[in-house]
């Protein structure tokens, strides 16, 4: 017999400093990319949610905001639970595999996925109109309102998903971490 059980698994919210400075520059750039349907997801859970190509940790443009966030992963994460053993262990370096943009438009939703097999996943709320849906933790019921400038750094076997987006324009950059 299955057994569902909680688990204390980590999800933690941080206000990138430079947001203001910088969200012109990284919203033009998204904005400027081909989207198409780079999304790995089903198509009746991505509900036409346009998302950039994954490789954008390439992209010299969004490196602050990497940086940025791979201190915060190192600092509060890997070192705090480096006793978890399917966490990284402190001495190896930290990369980021995969990094995307994600725009929503009234109608989109993004069903229940998670980013195994990477180890950790950030969600960079970059252009969010008043009225956005939060970040949803279905097992949990766990929600993070979405705010602009906001990083979300959570372990990627949690479930998480995006409710019904009401307003246009909605858009994170989104990346996972591993070893």
């Amino acid at each position: 017999m299955v057994k569902l059980i909680s688990e204390k698994l980590a999800v933690a919210t941080y206000t990138y400093p430079f947001a203001e400075e910088k969200k012109d520059i990284f919203y033009s750039y998204i904005k400027s990319l081909p989207r198409g349907r780079f999304n790995p997801l089903p198509e009746e859970d991505q509900n036409n949610v346009l998302i950039t190509r994954r490789d954008l940790y390439k992209e010299e443009i969004l490196h602050p905001l990497l940086q940025w966030t791979t201190q915060i992963l190192h600092i509060d994460f890997i070192t705090r639970y480096m006793s978890y053993d399917y966490q990284i262990d402190p001495s190896h370096e930290v990369k980021c595999n995969e990094m995307w943009g994600v725009t929503y438009q009234k109608g989109n939703i993004l069903g229940p996925h998670t980013h195994s097999p990477a180890t950790y996943t950030f969600s960079y709320n970059l252009n969010i109109p008043k009225n956005s849906p939060p970040l949803v933790f279905p097992n949990s019921g766990y929600r993070v309102k979405s705010k602009e400038g906001q990083l979300v750094i959570f372990e990627s076997r949690l479930s998480h998903r995006v409710p019904l987006c009401k307003v246009n324009n909605r858009c994170v950059i989104a990346g996972s971490f591993g070893k």
